[in-house]
């Protein structure tokens, strides 16, 4: 039994962090446009399968938790992304302390790349 428990902990312990988050954080995401930061957008995510854009259009999202992707399925977002890769706080990512949703622009997109980030407002 203790094999058991040790082989299941060290399996949990080797997984990636942003990999035992279940569900997508709720709220608001503000986006930046690296190496300057300024701000592009902000979206709020309101029930983990929608969101809304700038507090103006709704759109909705896919959220796959074993391989830590958000795919916009439709509305503002999916116009010129085709997701984003989420990261959990401390998880090795560009994003520090914070949840975030790294956009990765469709092809042939002008979108800029942005690093969006959970906020508390």
């Amino acid at each position: 039994m203790p094999k058991t428990f040790s082989l299941s902990l060290l399996t949990l312990l080797a997984l990636p962090a942003s990999a035992l988050q279940e569900d997508l954080p709720l709220g608001r995401y503000r986006c930046y446009a690296p190496p300057s930061y300024a701000v592009t957008a902000w979206f709020d995510v309101t029930d983990g399968q929608t969101y809304r854009y700038q507090g103006r259009s709704e759109g909705r999202l896919r959220f796959d938790a074993s391989s830590a992707t958000v795919r916009w399925l439709d509305g503002a977002l999916a116009e010129h992304y085709a997701g984003g890769r989420f990261f959990t706080p401390a998880s090795g990512a560009p994003t520090g302390e914070r949840f975030a949703i790294v956009l990765e622009p469709r092809p042939g997109s002008a979108a800029p790349a942005s690093e969006c980030f959970l906020t508390t407002h």
